[in-house]
């Protein structure tokens, strides 16, 4: 390898970088001057947001300024909006609240869920962020099944199944279903030799 065709350096002592760019990182020598690089950095990104209060009571007051250019027609119909919307709102939501005591009644097994609707208060139940509050709603519904029971089924529902047939009378389907079965064999079978 021959040294003429690598780059001179121009300086080799190494003090300054070549070509104007920025000089190599150095970790601070002691905790004192970490200390204070952080500060200082500290401060500039303070001194950036240093009319934030400013600015917000700015802020404020425009639009205290565009609440007072509003006439009353204006006003009034910001009212009747903002009602408006409320009452939309809590329309749903006492929805909600009523399929979910509903929903709750019926996994409980009561006769008929409407009647747990019709007991509880579905105005009085708790909500969380706008949505039923499910655990509460199930501990009400709960609390009505132990204290009326008369509302709930009586033991546990059971399967709709064919009832047996009495000794002595004559039991159609297990034959038929053995003629059944075997016509169905002997109709493959014909199908397959076809």
């Amino acid at each position: 390898m021959s040294t003429e065709n690598q780059p001179a350096n121009e300086n080799p002592a190494g003090d300054e970088p070549t070509g104007g760019g920025k000089p190599e990182y150095t970790p601070p020598a002691s905790q004192e001057e970490l200390d204070r690089i952080v500060e200082s950095r500290l401060a500039r990104e303070r001194s950036k947001y240093a009319d934030y209060d400013a600015l917000k009571k700015k802020a404020a007051d425009h639009d205290a300024y565009l609440d007072s250019q509003k006439d009353e027609h204006q006003k009034a119909l910001d009212q009747t909006k903002a009602d408006t919307e409320s009452a939309v709102a809590q329309r749903y939501l006492s929805k909600l609240v009523s399929s979910e005591v509903k929903a709750i009644a019926s996994a409980l097994g009561f006769n008929d869920p409407s009647d747990a609707l019709a007991v509880i208060d579905a105005e009085k139940l708790p909500v969380k962020d706008d949505e039923p509050d499910t655990e509460a709603i199930k501990a009400a519904v709960e609390k009505l099944a132990t204290d009326k029971p008369y509302l709930v089924k009586a033991g546990s529902a059971r399967p709709a199944t064919r009832p047996r047939p009495k000794q002595g009378e004559r039991q159609e389907s297990g034959p038929a279903k053995g003629r059944a079965a075997a016509a169905l064999r002997q109709l493959g079978a014909s199908r397959k030799s076809s």
